[in-house]
């Protein structure tokens, strides 16, 4: 699919963003555009026919599902969790919901973590205030993952039975 440029005047760009006439580039049909730097490298797993879902703009990859784990800021590192990290989740039973005898198990490792959700079901994190100051007025109550298509039943039964609790993978 060819994207057609479309050149925005030079007085309308600030001058570190805007050399040699190319400063925006949008899709046909797409009432959005987002402006890019002058060199910046665009790769075409960047484009596609629909937004991504999470506002992030992390797209979930191909052959995978997203889940959201139900958790509190302590269950996910404390709250320091961001989009695009790699977690490992445990599943910790739930003594009465889950079949007796079930041990805390490793459900995912290092899985990719698509967006951190607040108790609303809203975006989580810092928002800006009318005094230019972030401030975080909500609290974490999910964290939406990506996992393989074959694991959508165990993961749908332990949210069910389980409390979850996220460990950060360390960079590779």
């Amino acid at each position: 699919m060819r994207l057609p440029a479309r050149i925005s005047p030079r007085s309308l760009c600030p001058q570190t963003r805007c050399r040699a006439g190319r400063s925006r580039i949008s899709r046909q049909r797409s009432a959005e555009s987002r402006e890019l730097l002058y060199g910046q490298v665009l790769l075409t797993e960047g484009l596609a026919d629909r937004p991504a879902t999470f506002h992030t703009g992390l797209a979930l990859p191909a052959g995978m599902r997203a889940v959201a784990l139900p958790l509190s800021a302590a269950q996910a590192v404390g709250g320091t969790v961001v989009p695009g990290v790699l977690v490992d989740v445990l599943a910790v039973p739930i003594a009465g919901r889950a079949p007796a005898g079930r041990p805390t198990e490793i459900l995912a490792q290092a899985a990719l973590l698509l967006d951190v959700r607040s108790e609303t079901g809203a975006a989580f994190g810092p928002q800006s205030s009318k005094a230019g100051l972030a401030t975080v007025s909500e609290r974490i109550g999910s964290v939406v993952i990506a996992i393989d298509r074959a694991e959508e039943i165990r993961f749908a039964d332990r949210i069910a039975t389980s409390t979850f609790v996220l460990t950060l993978v360390p960079s590779r």
